[in-house]
């Protein structure tokens, strides 16, 4: 069973958090504004993965836009990829590092290295922390980085496959979805102290979150899947966590063998989406006040990644086909009406948005 949940972390991953993440500083004068940036994982081991950008100007895709503009290969496995101050920072899980570029035109600026399976990054003030699973995947801790340096300064043992990260009031919140295991454990970390300021208790493998319009977080707990026995799957859950006070306010079920791995929010911040994942049929919505989720999906098909554009609404859906081939990008309305689809790199998962 280990080696079979192995296998399938390797061929999903896992995907952006957009929500929490400042991707909207200003680079309306690019080459590459007014449009969204595709992350396209690649294969494991193979260093193909690659940025697509969507150009909202012309309505078309431009494939791999960090070779073109660089002339060199990104990387093996894009995790995840944030925008601060101007800057893009992608997360090469694989590669154990961290391109970092001008969001403007992809211009290379440098690069983060000496990292161990790194997944998410996030920032505050001058620093980046980014979550890495370590080289067991149980093992994980937070790397934090210098922004002008680009140096790793220090390294915390954090939890069990530390992933979604964020900066809320001053603190950086950790997921730790349990790597190759199992955690339930959402972490406050203060960068004053470098401490661990609170562990909260959530649900089984809690993946990533976002912040709702009264301002409380919302973190999408996957769930545990028994690849030989569904049995003794563990349900997952959408838990709702107080940020002032560090307490779980409610807890709604979503299934005991269903297990989606992405969360988004709408423009209102009224509405929780939340699907794909492996074997996970749909993205659903749920109303932050609801007790119980939907019975039916929002927008029907399997996807290897979704992400919600906070500028209109329009959700973008991923289409991996069957992993070795160029995969899709579907558009689709703020009231989930297809829009139009594209051909994208390999292994697409998110969108990072330009607007």
């Amino acid at each position: 069973m280990k080696h079979l949940r192995l296998l399938f972390y390797f061929v999903l991953g896992t995907f952006v958090f957009v929500a929490c993440s400042d991707d909207n500083d200003d680079q309306s004068n690019g080459l590459y504004s007014k449009g969204a940036f595709i992350l396209n994982e690649g294969n494991y081991g193979r260093s193909n993965a690659s940025v697509s950008f969507l150009s909202y100007t012309t309505d078309s895709i431009t494939e791999d836009i960090f070779t073109k503009t660089n002339g060199r290969p990104l990387g093996d496995v894009l995790q995840s990829m944030t925008i601060f101050q101007g800057k893009a920072y992608l997360v090469l899980n694989n590669s154990n590092k961290i391109e970092v570029v001008n969001a403007a035109d992809f211009k290379q600026a440098g690069v983060v290295e000496n990292l161990t399976s790194p997944r998410y990054v996030a920032f505050y003030q001058n620093k980046g922390y980014v979550t890495q699973w370590g080289n067991d995947g149980i093992h994980g801790s937070l790397a934090v980085f210098d922004v002008a340096k680009l140096s790793v300064d220090t390294t915390i043992a954090i939890g069990s496959g530390p992933e979604g990260i964020a900066e809320i009031n001053k603190k950086i919140w950790i997921a730790n979805c349990g790597g190759w295991g199992t955690d339930s454990t959402i972490i406050v970390f203060d960068p004053a102290t470098l401490k661990i300021e609170k562990t909260i208790v959530v649900g089984y493998n809690p993946q990533h979150f976002v912040l709702d319009q009264q301002g409380y977080l919302w973190v999408l707990c996957s769930g545990v899947a028994d690849w030989v026995d569904s049995e003794n799957d563990k349900p997952s859950s959408l838990v709702k966590v107080d940020v002032k006070s560090y307490t779980v306010v409610s807890s709604v079920t979503i299934g005991k063998n269903a297990h989606p791995s992405i969360i988004g929010i709408n423009r209102d911040k009224n509405l929780i989406y939340y699907g794909a994942g492996y074997g996970f049929n749909g993205i659903w919505k749920m109303n932050i006040t609801s007790t119980a989720v939907e019975s039916a999906p929002f927008i029907e098909g399997y996807f290897y990644g979704f992400s919600v554009n906070a500028a209109n609404g329009e959700i973008y859906a991923f289409d991996a086909k069957d992993f070795s081939v160029k995969g899709e990008l579907i558009r689709y309305s703020a009231i989930g009406n297809k829009i139009k689809s594209y051909t994208v790199g390999l292994i697409p998962k998110a969108a990072v948005f330009a607007n």
